[in-house]
């Protein structure tokens, strides 16, 4: 079952020269221990704008840049739901930037829980509790809400 469609968008020029990414067709249809050979390698050549789709259990990489020139690449990684990404935009995103942003980015970005109720946080949906959190002082501390404000209940009885 493909768990991760990954979109590469060339930034740059992309040539085998300077990289460009390498996949192997048919290869997520494999068995484990079956590596490709050179000749099985197919260099993705393609202009500044374009985009290439694989099924991220596909074999691939960036190639090394022998070239003088730049082989910049923005890569997105769909997962199923109930999958985590690589990244965790939760960290690297401001709060009270994510609040703003539209709900397809927000969704995205991971703010969402998948239909088996995974993803959440503290059993609700991310997007309201990262809410919670801001409304309580926006720092990440969760005096008020969350498991530190059960604990400290528990020390003040």
């Amino acid at each position: 079952m493909p768990l991760v469609l990954t979109v590469a968008v060339a930034l740059d020029d992309f040539q085998r020269a300077n990289g460009g990414t390498q996949i192997v067709p048919g290869s997520q249809l494999w068995p484990a221990e079956r590596k490709p050979t050179e000749e099985e390698v197919v260099y993705a050549e393609m202009p500044t704008g374009a985009m290439l789709l694989w099924d991220g259990a596909l074999f691939h990489g960036g190639g090394g840049n022998a070239s003088a020139s730049t082989r910049r690449t923005l890569t997105l990684n769909y997962t199923r739901g109930w999958l985590r990404t690589q990244f965790n935009q939760y960290l690297s995103i401001p709060r009270d930037t994510v609040l703003k942003l539209p709900p397809e980015l927000q969704t995205d970005l991971g703010y969402h829980r998948s239909m088996t109720g995974l993803g959440s946080c503290e059993g609700e949906d991310p997007l309201k509790y990262l809410g919670k959190l801001m409304d309580a002082g926006g720092d990440g501390a969760q005096t008020e809400i969350g498991l530190e404000s059960r604990i400290r209940a528990q020390a003040d009885a």
